[in-house]
């Protein structure tokens, strides 16, 4: 499946750059029996808004129709990446500083397996996230490498 993403990634990104926007993430995935062609763009400004989404589908969907690199059926899905949207690699953390995140940890730190606050620092091994136990605020840092996996959280 990730040779059709090989296929398609650099012809799509130059339709989404060509419109002033960013290609967030390509996937190519089965869910429930259907395949997909998710594309997840996003404005500089990290926006997005279902008209955009409509006329990028539509561009995509002729490019796919003319060079035709799935043989079966699929839905091709142009989406924006969401409020929770995943962090998947040191730019991102870098652009969700001082954002509330969630991250999930692959061995326990201070017994816990995540953690949900604040991302208030960062190095090239390690973030800091600020956050409330109980009533009490406190910080730990974490290893990149203990990270399973992290995205925006929604704070209720």
């Amino acid at each position: 499946m990730n040779s059709i993403v090989e296929k398609v990634r650099i012809p799509i990104q130059k339709i989404v750059e060509e419109n002033g926007l960013i290609l967030y993430d390509l996937e190519y995935l089965k869910e429930e029996g259907t395949f997909f062609l998710r594309v997840s763009i996003e404005r500089p400004d990290k926006t997005m808004d279902f008209d955009t989404c409509s006329v990028i589908s539509e561009k995509i969907s002729d490019l796919l129709d003319e060079i035709d690199p799935i043989s079966h059926e699929y839905i091709l899905e142009v989406c924006s990446p969401g409020a929770e949207r995943p962090l998947r690699n040191k730019k991102d953390y870098e652009d969700a500083m001082n954002q509330y995140i969630q991250v999930n940890l692959i061995n326990l730190v201070e017994n816990k397996e995540s953690f949900k606050g604040y991302l208030v620092a960062m190095d090239d091994n390690t973030i800091t996230i600020s956050y409330k136990d109980k009533t009490r605020d406190k910080k730990v840092i974490l290893e990149f490498s203990n990270i399973a996996s992290a995205n925006l959280a929604v704070k209720i």
